[in-house]
């Protein structure tokens, strides 16, 4: 088989493992932002289906993979769905509104034009689900009111935490049994124009059992397609059964924000640090996210805290750290990147890195051999001094786990798939590459090291570590062979 290895998407080695997911937005969703975003740092693109219609998603990701060919990158999409949002309705002429500490205010299910005294909300059930002395956050909890009473279609509250109010701004009820789906009406359409697109990972809010991650699942699989399901935890419900959700999706984001207005701000840090090493000793993504970098927003350096902030999710063993408004509506959203990888990659490199491999993990006749040859490869890069770990692999499974395995070599993905050369973006420490499947063994291990060739990311002589299956089928590696490179003979 005559391959052009011009022809073959490949991307330079990185120097960082952990990877940047960044939201796009007014700011970021133009081609060449995106480039530059991409050549800063960026692995992933997040659609916030919150403020985007169908056509700003579909132009989005035409944008993300136009971006990828151009620079010759693998760049993930992730869609995140908007959940069952509980928000205040529309105000008098749409102008903000001014709550005083003190100050009895009525919330009522009716579509009324809000002022300081009544406003609406579009939970219709809010009167039956909250209770006298129940707390009512709004606005990312910068607003704190106290039931007083309920009505039929009316809840009066005194505020405690007073503030300026804008209409369709968020409220969260801590502490209440919330009667709403994980996925609403304009999730599933969302989720239908995501397929449609070819989206390569799907987050979906407000997961509050494994129930929820079932139904998103089913649905992918009638339509046939490959899309991963990342389950937002951002309330407390889910907290109790974390280890079924993490069974039942591919992944996890720490929504750190709206755990802060459920729980308390303290709690978070320490939730934090207990969610990734679950995903991790679950083999699963993390992605840890909010309020990263929120400072630069607005300045062109982040505060010592930030910094702090994204080193201890490296130190964690987080696989994501995430940017919202910072690249969606910021000032300085390439800087902002170029930030942030910095932090990565100095995290990465010094003596707190994160060490530990899921040790509890064990091969099937389901999973095949991934995880003993991804402990034998964490082991061997230590004696052999190897310079990358290749995966050959076609639906990615292989190269997930070898990623969670943490080796301390790069690890190309070689696949001949273009849904898994984008997924895979999204896993710490993986490079995907497009490669031929060949028509056996040798001839595609051939083609793998002329392309790591091609791209700089191997040298002659120098000691390489491969996986690969001896067949085509789904999770079927078992192989692991200390190659070192020219050894092999091929046309």
């Amino acid at each position: 088989m005559n391959i052009r290895l011009d022809d073959l998407i490949a991307a330079p080695r990185r120097e960082k493992l952990t990877k940047i997911l960044a939201t796009l937005g007014p700011v970021s969703a133009k081609p060449e932002m995106m480039l530059d975003l991409i050549a800063s740092g960026v692995d992933a693109f997040r659609l916030n289906c919150s403020h985007a219609s169908m056509d700003d998603l579909r132009r989005s990701v035409e944008l993300v993979r136009s971006a990828s060919r151009q620079c010759r990158r693998a760049t993930a999409v992730v869609m995140d769905l908007q959940g069952p949002r509980l928000r205040v309705g529309r105000l008098r002429n749409g102008e903000p509104i001014v709550l005083k500490k003190g100050a009895r205010v009525r919330i009522t299910t009716n579509d009324v034009p809000g002022t300081a005294e009544e406003f609406s909300t579009s939970f219709k059930k809010l009167p039956k689900t909250v209770r006298k002395g129940l707390e009512i956050r709004l606005d990312d909890g910068t607003i704190a009111l106290t039931v007083l009473k309920t009505g039929v279609d009316w809840v009066d509250c005194e505020v405690l935490i007073g503030g300026t109010l804008k209409e369709h701004k968020g409220i969260n009820l801590p502490g209440a049994s919330i009667d709403l789906p994980a996925l609403t009406t304009k999730d599933l359409r969302d989720l239908d124009m995501g397929m449609k697109l070819g989206i390569d990972h799907v987050a979906l809010s407000f997961v509050r059992s494994p129930d929820d991650i079932l139904r998103a699942r089913r649905i992918i699989r009638k339509a046939g397609l490959p899309t991963r399901v990342i389950a937002k935890i951002e309330h407390p419900d889910a907290l109790g059964c974390i280890d079924e959700i993490l069974d039942a999706a591919d992944g996890i984001m720490i929504a750190r924000g709206d755990l802060a207005v459920e729980l308390s701000p303290a709690e978070v840090p320490a939730l934090q640090k207990m969610l990734v090493r679950k995903a991790n000793d679950a083999g699963k993504l993390s992605i840890v996210a909010t309020q990263m970098l929120e400072s630069m927003i607005s300045h062109a350096q982040p505060t010592r805290a930030e910094a702090s902030d994204v080193a201890n999710a490296i130190y964690d063993g987080a696989d994501v750290v995430m940017l919202s408004g910072e690249s969606a509506v910021g000032l300085y959203p390439v800087e902002t990147v170029t930030v942030m990888t910095d932090i990565i990659r100095r995290a990465e490199n010094s003596n707190f890195r994160y060490r530990f491999i899921p040790h509890g993990l064990q091969d099937s006749v389901d999973t095949g051999f991934a995880h003993a040859l991804a402990r034998a490869s964490h082991d061997a890069c230590e004696v052999t001094g190897t310079k990358v770990v290749v995966v050959y692999t076609m639906t990615g499974w292989s190269a997930r786990i070898m990623s969670k395995y943490r080796p301390k070599a790069p690890i190309i993905a070689m696949t001949p798939l273009r849904a898994t050369y984008n997924q895979l973006a999204l896993y710490w420490g993986i490079t995907p590459m497009i490669c031929p499947l060949g028509k056996t063994t040798d001839e595609m291990l051939g083609y793998g090291e002329r392309i790591l060739l091609k791209n700089g990311l191997v040298k002659n002589g120098e000691t390489t570590l491969v996986t690969a299956g001896g067949t085509a089928k789904h999770k079927a590696s078992n192989m692991l062979k200390v190659h070192v490179v020219g050894s092999l003979t091929y046309r």
